[in-house]
């Protein structure tokens, strides 16, 4: 811990924050939210120096340790203290504000324990009325809202897939081209009898730029088409 004499005249308070879940984002389709501990921390009597950090987010060092600290570790006692008398419960989905509802609305519903869209779309129809005349109306709406960022979620899921695939494939017929090779036909016997090296030392004697990528097939076209270029007997003599 943080010795005493570092922390005095310093004030810590603790509070909740929803934070967005950004890997909860991603696999639902839809902003998934999580009530985080959060610490303000104030120089005592001077209200610019206010400090806000996530509780668990080592910030100050510690010399007796030798490493960063966070706040619920220099201030243990308040942390639990605040832990245990929270008089709400973490929030972990969707805020009721992503159905475009005023912060009014979102207010009034909080009051009666939903935070969420997934608590909306989950009341029962017997409380559903506490929501007011509209809460049948609301409560379908969070409905539909989930199936569809469910269905975005998986439409992203396979374009994802899809785009890696399409990148796999075309990386895959680049290497297929350069290694796509013309069928010979009607080769000169003294072609065929040729070793690749012999065939690539006869181009480059022509003077033909012989890619290094050419497979067995493409030097034997190459020097078919150089001899029928050059004459048989020319050919026959290489």
């Amino acid at each position: 811990m943080i010795p005493e004499r570092d922390i005095a005249g310093v004030r810590c308070g603790f509070f909740m924050r929803e934070v967005e879940d950004k890997a909860a984002t991603r696999a639902e389709g839809r902003p998934i939210v999580r009530s985080v501990p959060f610490a303000r921390i104030q120089q005592v009597g001077d209200n610019k120096s206010i400090f806000v950090v996530r509780a668990d987010e080592a910030y100050q060092l510690d010399r007796e340790l030798g490493r960063l600290v966070s706040a619920r570790e220099i201030w243990p006692r308040e942390f639990d203290a605040f832990m245990a008398n929270l008089d709400e419960e973490a929030v972990v989905g969707t805020p009721v504000a992503a159905l475009g509802i005023t912060a009014a609305r979102a207010e009034e519903m909080r009051r009666v324990g939903v935070r969420t869209v997934e608590d909306l779309a989950n009341i029962s129809g017997s409380h559903v009325r506490s929501l007011g005349m509209d809460g049948d109306n609301l409560r379908q709406r969070a409905k539909d809202f989930l199936a569809a960022a469910a269905e975005a979620g998986v439409a992203a899921d396979l374009r994802e897939k899809l785009a890696a695939l399409e990148a796999r494939v075309a990386g895959m017929s680049g290497v297929v081209e350069a290694e796509a090779e013309p069928e010979p036909s009607d080769l000169p016997p003294a072609i065929e009898r040729m070793t690749d090296g012999a065939l690539r030392a006869m181009l480059e004697a022509a003077g033909v730029v012989v890619d290094g990528r050419w497979g067995r097939s493409t030097l034997q076209k190459r020097a078919a088409d150089l001899q029928r270029g050059r004459g048989a007997t020319g050919a026959e003599a290489a």
